[in-house]
């Protein structure tokens, strides 16, 4: 009995641990299946022998295609080692691509590999549990895409990019930002924002920070500042620049920064601004030179007439020449700063005395310098086609530029010639004659290169220069169809060269150029709302035998040049101010007696010699032109010719 009670005992005992068993299996299989992981065994042949839901799910695959797979034919090489690596005994953790069997979606799979082991401590195979770590992947993959991004366009954009800490210590900077600055990139790892901007420049961008970070509000919304860089030669740049606080969590722990060079950009607004004061100084000078030049007319009119009743032999015959020769030089002077301000195409006549012109004005030049001027002039200089006004201003400028390069004194020597240029003699002018005149200095010279952009606007190498005084010799020069050209040696001086195409004919001397009163017959209609000027017009030619009558606006004109029509005594030629007031202008008017009359002769005077009409006055219908003020033998040249059909 106690035999059969102790088997029963052992039966029952049995039971209740094949029941436990069962429910540990049941419990292991019910957290095998619902692992939030995905798991497989393996045994020592690398054959899956178990897996749960997840791991089907995870993998898009199905439990016929995973169990009983050898996992040595997966594509993945990397594998074989991490199995061999299991089966040593060691546990490992494993990252890698997959590629689903009902799928062909690309899968990242984190893995960690343990290894299973029998009662007796002896490898049996292995366990995996397995996370999908795609969306971890491809997360990785937009954010490197993105630093790629970023840093292609940190380094390749054409704006300066660069960051700072809070100290004031740059941390980055791109490529074009070392490039304007003249830094490398070690030299930035050294450089405080201190080191990069001007001391002005520095305090203004420390208390723009300091009140953004103590509001801990960002610069984004702010206007761009400017801001004056130091590059590391020591020259100045002028930077636009906007920013914006880097912030770590709610710390700020940085700045950066997107700066662009705009010191051309600032160089060009001086120059428009400048180009404005010039317009706005042009137009005054037109209207000073207008009223100036008519006051100028009646003075050097008279000062005419009166040399005709003096004894060229007495004191005041000479006294009353100087006087109109600083007429010419005053109106010169005008026609200067015209052209200065503003430019003009030139009033060309033919000129014998270039050689006094230019001594003229090279000695006004350097009156009251410590600077003194030589001549050395050809005798027989052949006659030149140019506007005297513009050519004076040529010469004035380039001796002032050489009593420059001279403060301490010294002697500017002035040679003019005749030059007979061969075939590719000089690259930028023709074969032929041309008047050439240098102009050599002792002074400081000029560097080399900067010698290909003294003639731009507003180039210069002096603190007070306007940058336009041999830029508007160079323009006067061309306009003449002429060439002026420069050498130079520092510390030894300068020699400009200009060239002027001579006119075609012999040469001639003073005495040949004589000038010789063109006395004529004729009725002149002279027009002019300035009392003096049209009585000293007057005087002029009735002295010089013409009879004169006249007008004091547009309407008058016509209205005369109609009745002398009618009473049978047509005016020969009509002298009219290009500026007269009233309701019709001195080109209004002339164009209706053009309209309605053939064989109009009109002669366009003016004391504003920069209007286009004067360089192109046939365009307009007039048959000559007379710029204020003017002598009596230029004015009677031009009546005579013009009523004589020339």
């Amino acid at each position: 009995v106690e035999g059969v009670a102790r088997q029963i005992e052992v039966a029952i005992k049995n039971a209740q641990q094949a029941e436990e068993l069962r429910r540990s299996e049941e419990r292991y299989h019910t957290l095998f299946d619902q692992s939030p992981v995905g798991v497989y065994i393996f045994d020592s042949d690398f054959t899956i022998t178990h897996c749960n839901k997840k791991m089907v799910q995870i993998l898009q695959s199905s439990y016929d295609r995973i169990i009983g797979l050898d996992m040595r034919r997966l594509c993945d090489h990397c594998v074989q080692s991490v199995l061999n690596t299991v089966l040593a005994g060691e546990s490992v953790t494993y990252e890698g691509s997959y590629v689903a069997t009902t799928t062909p979606a690309k899968l990242w799979v984190s893995k960690r590999f343990s290894p299973l082991r029998d009662s007796k401590g002896k490898v049996i195979g292995g366990m995996a549990m397995v996370e999908d770590i795609t969306e971890r992947k491809r997360a990785e993959e937009e954010l490197l895409k993105s630093q790629a991004k970023y840093a292609d366009l940190f380094e390749n954009a054409n704006d300066m990019i660069f960051t700072f800490d809070l100290s004031g210590k740059l941390t980055s900077a791109n490529r074009v930002a070392c490039t304007t600055l003249g830094y490398d990139l070690e030299d930035v790892s050294k450089s405080n924002l201190a080191d990069i901007l001007t001391p002005e420049g520095f305090r203004f961008a420390l208390d723009m920070l300091q009140n953004a970070i103590i509001r801990k509000s960002d610069l984004t919304d702010l206007q761009p500042w400017e801001l004056e860089a130091v590059k590391k030669d020591g020259s100045k740049l002028s930077l636009e620049v906007r920013t914006r606080l880097i912030w770590e969590g709610e710390k700020i722990v940085g700045v950066q920064g997107i700066a662009r060079n705009v010191t051309e950009k600032k160089k060009m607004q001086e120059e428009i601004v400048k180009a404005q004061k010039l317009e706005s100084l042009g137009i005054l000078a037109g209207g000073i030179a207008h009223d100036f030049n008519n006051l100028l007319t009646s003075i050097l009119g008279n000062i005419s007439l009166a040399k005709m009743y003096a004894n060229p032999d007495d004191k005041g015959y000479k006294r009353l020449s100087e006087a109109e020769k600083a007429c010419i030089r005053t109106k010169d002077l005008t026609q200067q700063l015209l052209t200065f301000s503003r430019g003009g195409a030139p009033v060309k006549k033919v000129v014998s005395s270039l050689g006094e012109i230019i001594k003229d004005s090279a000695s006004f030049a350097v009156s009251g310098s410590k600077v003194k001027c030589e001549f050395v002039i050809e005798e027989k200089l052949w006659p030149v086609e140019v506007d005297q006004g513009q050519i004076s201003q040529v010469m004035n400028n380039l001796v002032i530029n050489a009593d420059q390069a001279m403060p301490k004194g010294g002697i500017i020597k002035i040679k003019v010639e005749n030059a007979v240029l061969e075939k590719d003699e000089t690259p930028h002018l023709k074969p032929g004659r041309y008047v050439k005149i240098t102009i050599e200095d002792s002074g400081v010279g000029i560097p080399e290169e900067l010698l290909t952009r003294i003639f731009d606007p507003y180039f210069t190498t002096k603190q007070r220069g306007s940058g336009l005084g041999l830029a508007t010799v160079y323009s006067i020069i061309k306009n003449h169809n002429g060439y002026v050209g420069v050498e130079s040696r520092l510390g030894v001086g300068t020699r400009f060269k200009v060239y002027i195409p001579a006119k075609e004919g012999g040469a001639s001397t003073e005495s040949e150029v004589q000038e010789s009163l063109k006395r004529g017959k004729g009725r002149v209609l002279v027009a002019d709302d300035v009392d003096i000027v049209r009585e000293t017009a007057g005087e002029i030619l009735s002295h010089l035998g013409y009879e004169v009558d006249y007008a004091k606006n547009g309407n008058e004109v016509i209205e005369k040049y109609a009745r002398s029509r009618e009473n049978g005594k047509p005016i020969d030629t009509v002298i009219i101010d290009l500026n007269i007031t009233g309701e019709i202008g001195g080109k209004e008017a002339i164009q209706k007696l053009l309209d309605k009359y053939l064989g109009v002769k009109a002669i366009v005077s003016t004391g504003y010699s920069n209007d286009p009409i004067l360089s192109d006055y046939g365009k307009y219908g007039f048959r000559g032109v007379i710029s204020k003020p003017y002598k009596i033998e230029e004015l009677g040249d031009i009546v005579y010719e013009v009523i004589n059909g020339n």
